[in-house]
């Protein structure tokens, strides 16, 4: 079998497609390092006092060399200061406490179990241990939210990139508290609410293929719930591309969210309108995605969909569908 560089297995039938892909990505590594070499020190690491904020977008746009995103992320996320705030040793704390109900232990259990499991790192047993001890961290680090299924697959691909289960734990606590603003609360309002968001604008940007997903009856939820609240590490996209989407998470929080959605239905508008029933779609987006190698282009297609809506008027439209869910819960 064919292993991409993260340890991620290549389908068999997408290895000719990737090779070609890896060949033009070494084609344009010296670039793509030249492009940050100014900002990392003597030993090759990034710089974060010589990083230029106002040019930071345009960098994490255009490329991010990946010897430095473990850094970027950490920078980006805040995790210097978030593990400053905390007492030496307190991960080794967390996650050798015992207090969580057996229930919760054995989803966390189950999940690790079936997180990446074709994964070089994640076939090991010291990989599913290392994620399971930040799993069981976290839900003992906030015991009000606990563990959520979806957390694994996010902790997971921290995994892989930081190699680090301390830095993984602070980064899920990062992501959980400052990024996927109540994503996985009880109610799980965060994900309904980004949900009928995209919807929306799914329907204002993309209207015929809206349109055609409402007259074969394919409820958009099922895939749109899955995508967000995994971070699309669960959409089959090959690693590069699904990494510089994660880089511009970082950079841009959920609504990044909605412009990669809105630009995997904008690449594969044509097939999906020649659907003629729910199942039929469900194969296109499903797996279709696996077929986006060229990160680049995809890159591309986020930033038009990114320019063709308007940032506040994301924020507004949320904010609306907030108080309607809120209400209905409310009453419920």
């Amino acid at each position: 079998c064919c292993c991409d560089s993260y340890g991620f297995i290549v389908p068999k039938m997408w290895v000719e497609m990737y090779l070609e892909r890896q060949q033009k990505e070494k084609e344009g590594a010296g670039l793509v390092k030249a492009h940050w070499g100014k900002y990392m020190s003597g030993d090759g690491i990034l710089a974060e006092d010589k990083l230029p904020r106002k040019k930071l977008k345009k960098l994490v746009d255009e490329s991010v060399y990946p010897p430095i995103r473990s850094r970027l992320w950490s920078i980006l996320a805040g995790l210097d200061a978030l593990q400053a705030q905390n007492c030496d040793g307190y991960y080794m704390v967390v996650s050798q406490q015992s207090e969580l109900s057996s229930v919760t232990v054995s989803q966390i259990n189950k999940d690790v179990k079936r997180t990446f499991p074709q994964h070089t790192y994640f076939r090991d047993e010291g990989g599913s241990q290392a994620l399971y001890r930040v799993l069981l961290a976290f839900s003992n680090y906030n015991p009000q939210l606990g563990y959520c299924q979806a957390m694994n697959y996010i902790a997971g691909i921290l995994l892989v990139v930081f190699k680090d289960e301390e830095t993984v734990f602070w980064a899920l606590v990062a992501l959980v508290n400052n990024y996927l603003h109540e994503y996985f609360s009880h109610s799980l309002i965060g994900s309904l609410v980004d949900n009928k968001v995209f919807e929306v604008l799914l329907s204002e940007t993309q209207p015929k293929v809206y349109g055609h997903l409402q007259t074969v009856g394919y409820p958009l939820g099922i895939i749109t719930t899955k995508w967000f609240m995994c971070l699309f590490s669960e959409a089959k996209l090959p690693t590069e591309t699904l990494m510089r989407i994660w880089d511009l998470f970082f950079l841009y929080g959920v609504d990044q969210l909605i412009y990669t959605g809105l630009a995997i239905f904008r690449i594969f508008e044509k097939d999906i309108i020649k659907c003629q029933d729910p199942e039929e779609v469900r194969n296109i987006l499903w797996e279709q995605p696996a077929s986006l190698f060229d990160s680049d282009k995809f890159m591309k297609a986020c930033k038009h969909a990114k320019s063709s809506i308007k940032i506040a008027s994301i924020h507004k439209l949320r904010g609306k569908i907030y108080r309607e869910i809120s209400a209905d819960l409310h009453t419920e």
